[in-house]
């Protein structure tokens, strides 16, 4: 077995590895997961391919030799498929939603339309590849063309990416960025081989890339809100306590008033919305990178680093603003309500950062009676 499919075969492992070790986590990310698996099981179909390619390459016997054109049609077909569900696994990973969705279709589509007719006439007309006397096959005169559209819209990709950097979480960021760069330094090694001898491992280690801050968001998120989870917060608030972080840190803890009562009124089910829903607005109401975590049943914590007071303030306004506009939407059965106690981070007036969270849940309690009281 040559180095080449040896290479190929250890790619498609990994893969498969990849996607048995996501498949019953799957409900914890977002609905860019599906596009996610599609780019594991498209990758590893071009490996295949590419393996039936290497093995019959030169063969005379008939059937060998069609399963060798077939192999090339497909790999080409393929190349243009990848690229469109790239582009849809970045657009659902960074809006969750179906923005930008038709406008990525509507330059996609036509692309792999066009790749996929000319792949499937180039055994006949040469167009992409021509095969030789030899039984082999040469890069045909639209094959340069194929590789710059292909380079240029994986550029498109990362620009697109760049653009909207303000919209990510540094980590996803990097990932999204990270994952074009293997594929496109390969793509530059081997500009006219149509061979990919290691193309395709080079996008098995993009994938790679991605599948590890995936699992790093499997390890630190809670399953059913997508922030951050106990764990994760224990871990943040033990390195502020430790490090003595030169920056101001601050703080809200968060608890849904009568959370009790929607479950009980309207099922568990509702009381699962809510916690979505809450964790959705808070998003809304910090910037990229404040930190969220859901530290209990139906409690909340926002740990910020601020320059000025007022950050806190505008944050903690944002969210009460982002209640009120939800519950005058009525988007709930019942009005959603939040208790909250915050404050900044002072060292020098309380005895750690554990003593400062114990603080402002006490002020989140009173915040709580003082609600109640208002009601009664």
């Amino acid at each position: 077995m040559s180095q080449t499919i040896q290479l190929h075969v250890f790619s498609i492992v990994v893969l498969i590895i990849i996607s048995l070790s996501l498949r019953g986590k799957s409900n914890i990310l977002t609905s860019s997961n599906r596009y996610f698996f599609a780019l594991i099981w498209l990758n590893v179909s071009i490996l295949l391919v590419s393996i039936v390619r290497a093995l019959t390459n030169g063969e005379s016997d008939p059937f060998l030799h069609g399963l060798y054109v077939g192999s090339l049609v497909i790999y080409f077909v393929l190349i243009s498929v990848i690229i469109l569900f790239w582009f849809l696994y970045v657009n659902y990973f960074m809006n969750e939603h179906r923005k930008h969705f038709k406008a990525i279709l509507s330059f996609m589509i036509p692309y792999v339309i066009i790749n996929t007719i000319l792949a499937h006439l180039s055994p006949r007309y040469g167009y992409v590849f021509s095969i030789t006397e030899s039984y082999s096959a040469t890069p045909g005169p639209l094959y340069p063309l194929i590789f710059v559209v292909s380079v240029v819209l994986l550029f498109l990709s990362i620009l697109y990416v760049f653009l909207h950097r303000h919209e990510l979480a540094r980590s996803d960021y990097r990932s999204l960025v990270m994952f074009t760069l293997p594929p496109m330094v390969a793509a530059f090694i081997q500009p006219f081989d149509p061979s990919g001898t290691i193309l395709w491992p080079a996008m098995t280690l993009s994938i790679l890339i991605i599948y590890v801050n995936i699992q790093s968001k499997i390890t630190n998120t809670d399953p059913l809100t997508g922030v951050y989870n106990r764990r994760e917060f224990d871990r943040l608030s033990k390195q502020i306590e430790q490090l003595k972080v030169k920056e101001k840190v601050a703080a809200i803890m968060i608890d849904i008033d009568d959370f009790k009562q929607i479950n009980d009124e309207f099922s568990h089910q509702m009381g699962d919305l809510t916690l979505r829903e809450i964790a959705d607005i808070l998003k809304r109401s910090v910037r990229k990178d404040d930190f969220i975590s859901r530290i209990g049943g139906d409690e909340f914590c926002i740990i910020i680093q601020i320059e000025k007071d007022d950050t806190l303030f505008d944050i903690v306004r944002r969210i009460h603003e982002n209640i009120h506009y939800f519950n005058r939407r009525r988007l709930h059965l019942i009005p959603i309500k939040l208790s909250m106690g915050y404050g900044i981070y002072e060292e020098s007036y309380y005895s750690g950062f554990e003593d400062f969270l114990n603080k402002l849940d006490r002020k989140m309690y009173d915040d709580k009676q003082s609600s109640k009281q208002l009601v009664n």
